[in-house]
């Protein structure tokens, strides 16, 4: 089984090039790998009620003041009976466990302490600290919210993990370039509590000759439950297979663990991609895939336990009668949320925050 190693900073030994091309054959709907497990799934949907599938269900009426509007949430962490939310404006909101505004987190500046935009947030529960990706810096803050120090680097910050003590971060880089084609590189680094870089390795490369891509903000390229970590980054411009393989980070090394095999036509006449992959992320019980397939947004939940898979249009209801794509808080517990807009009467006023909803699957 091919796998992917850390490059340990300082080793002269490098076999990144031959690791890729067994990685890219391996992505590729059209190989067979025989060691991984593989998991069917039918274009056949249909509309699932997320009280099916739900232990138990939280309501959490986010509070409207002045600082706290938020207008899309895309990253939501809960630490130190606190909910941290990354809004689609690049600032992270605090609330109590019962919605109640508490303050920003940081200084939103171009200036030492300050941040432009949060890329990334992630939580050390053990160590009580918390990540913050902005751009080319990252800064850490206590369990209480004060800002802690920062440092500049090198490259983008994309995603934020915390495995083992470690920190992973997650960057998208621009590669080697040609007349009619350029390369797009994804690494993963890893950093120690201070901040020093101890382990990188290039994990994909891209090429890139139409430069058309699809837009998509919620990143859950790590996730992590009581069997280990798992990796997954999306390539939304058109290829000639799909990138449809499962990683998990074992010790050193990035293995695929699983490969999800739809069912055609994957690709248009004309060899454009009928599906576009977004999100893979297992929970304790679940597989999640969240993709379009021409077009129309799916999710496929395979019950792990069960061994059985249902593919659901656009979501699982909720009791208002809307779709609902899950998003995971804690996937050792099976813990997630989706959130709903809150209704308002009067369109001369703000519009209020969205009421979250927080859901233990069975």
């Amino acid at each position: 089984m091919p796998s992917i190693n850390f490059l340990h900073l300082g080793e002269k030994r490098i076999s990144i090039s031959i690791i890729i091309i067994l990685l890219i054959f391996h992505s590729c709907t059209n190989s067979e790998p025989s060691e991984i497990l593989t998991i069917k799934v039918s274009k056949a949907s249909e509309k699932v009620l997320l009280e099916d599938y739900i232990k138990s269900i939280k309501y959490v009426p986010l509070e409207t003041k002045i600082g706290s509007y938020i207008s899309s949430i895309l990253e939501l962490k809960v630490f130190n009976r606190h909910i941290l939310i990354r809004d689609v404006s690049g600032r992270v909101l605090i609330f109590d466990s019962e919605g109640k505004f508490i303050r920003k987190l940081g200084k939103i500046g171009d200036g030492p302490g300050e941040y432009t935009r949060a890329y990334s947030i992630e939580i050390d529960e053990e160590a009580g600290l918390i990540y913050l990706g902005s751009v080319n810096k990252l800064q850490i803050y206590s369990k209480d919210f004060e800002f802690i120090k920062e440092k500049n680097l090198p490259f983008f910050v994309n995603f934020l993990s915390v495995l083992n003590g470690e920190l992973l971060v997650i960057t998208k880089k621009d590669g080697a370039k040609m007349n009619s084609w350029a390369s797009k590189e994804t690494f993963l680094y890893k950093m120690n509590k201070s901040l020093e870089l101890i382990d990188s390795t290039l994990f994909r490369t891209e090429q890139i000759i139409d430069r058309k891509t699809v837009g998509f903000t919620t990143k859950l390229y790590i996730s992590q439950n009581q069997t280990g970590a798992y990796l997954y980054t999306p390539v939304l411009i058109n290829e000639k297979f799909l990138r449809d393989t499962l990683y998990q980070i074992v010790d050193n090394s990035i293995l695929p663990a699983l490969r999800l095999e739809f069912e055609g036509p994957t690709f248009s006449s004309d060899d454009f991609k009928n599906i576009n992959i977004y999100n893979i992320f297992t929970s304790s019980s679940y597989l999640f895939c969240e993709y379009d397939r021409e077009n129309k947004r799916m999710l496929f939940m395979y019950d792990l336990i069960n061994k059985t898979g249902i593919n659901i249009i656009e979501g699982l209801i909720d009791k208002n009668g809307d779709p609902k794509m899950l998003k995971p808080i804690d996937l050792s517990k099976n813990l997630f949320y989706f959130y709903s807009e809150t209704q308002f009467s009067n369109s001369a006023e703000e519009e209020l925050n969205p009421t979250l909803v927080i859901v233990e699957l069975n």
